[in-house]
């Protein structure tokens, strides 16, 4: 039997063979691209000195709730590791702890874009600390009930072969509703709701600035709505939605690369890739500024030239 990591059902009857092998692998790649992905935001934001800002501020928090998220779920992936304490207590606690407060983060996120638009960016600073305390709160909640409700189980099979999975419930498990499904599910609708109005706005105000920004929240939406559609599927007794293997792995794919996406979103964001490049390639930044220079002398001298021939047919 083969280890396998996270969130996704692992009874043997469903998932067999090659198909336990890939989702296995799937989730090592994805949990680790992700625990890098948040690294790199954290070292990137505080190299660059944008820790000093809100959004820089804002942007490290998300991404050690990420790894808050991740990290549990690598380590326990290694049977050396991977014990009852560390399964279904630790492990456990903070994985959905990291879980629940990356979500309730992502969509204060998308809630702080649109108020700073709307209103000040001064606003957002004042609501910095509640953003923390709320999403902090949420994951202590969900952590605490998924220890309470033994969310997650620790398996040792005849072959010496151990598992961490999510236990079996054969009837309706509250622990799927009040752990994954709900709040999931108010942070995509709360993540969709702000990003409507808050494109509207920015079409409304002809802004560009915030719209790279704005991937945040689209990330959250389709990294966990497939794997809620599975999970809500389930619980209502549809099993034959884990005999479908592509579904299940896209699935857990998509909800392990959360923490990658971001990193995507940031490091290749306008703003950062033109820090990264100034501090990286001083040199070929300098051409690029002569260069901008340059290009806005020779509209002056366009300018000047072409107010001498106006001046020249007037007289």
């Amino acid at each position: 039997m083969t280890k396998y990591l996270g969130f996704t059902h692992s009874e043997p009857q469903l998932l067999l063979g090659d198909l336990n092998e890939s989702i296995n692998w799937i989730s090592k790649v994805a949990e680790s691209l992700s625990i890098l992905g948040s690294i790199f935001n954290i070292v990137v934001t505080l190299w660059l000195g944008k820790s000093k800002f809100i959004i820089g501020k804002m942007v490290i928090t998300l991404a050690i709730f990420d790894l808050i998220t991740h990290i549990p779920l690598v380590l326990t992936a290694y049977e050396s590791l991977n014990n009852p304490f560390s399964c279904e207590i630790a492990g456990s606690w903070f994985s959905y702890f990291g879980y629940t407060s990356s979500f309730f983060f992502t969509t204060c996120f998308a809630h702080s874009l649109y108020y700073s638009l709307k209103k000040s960016i001064d606003f957002v600073e004042a609501f910095f600390k509640r953003y923390v305390m709320l999403s902090v709160i949420s994951g202590l909640i969900v952590g605490s009930f998924s220890v309470i409700l033994r969310f997650k189980e620790y398996v040792e099979y005849p072959d010496g072969h151990s598992l961490c999975r999510i236990r079996h419930v054969y009837t309706f498990d509250w622990g799927i509703l009040f752990i994954l499904l709900i709040p999931g599910t108010i942070n995509i609708i709360g993540c969709i709701s702000y990003y409507i109005i808050t494109i509207k706005l920015l079409r409304a105000l002809n802004e560009k600035v915030y719209w790279g920004l704005l991937v945040y929240p689209l990330i959250l939406v389709v990294c966990i709505s497939p794997f809620l559609v599975q999970r809500f599927l389930g619980l209502i007794g549809w099993r034959g939605i884990y005999d479908n293997g592509f579904f299940l792995q896209i699935t857990r794919g998509l909800f392990g690369s959360q923490g990658f996406f971001n990193s995507l979103a940031y490091g290749l964001s306008r703003e950062i890739y033109q820090a990264l490049r100034s501090c990286c390639c001083p040199s070929r930044a300098k051409e690029t500024l002569m260069e901008s220079v340059s290009s806005a002398e020779d509209e002056v001298q366009l300018g000047g030239q072409c107010q001498e021939d106006q001046k020249s047919v007037l007289l």
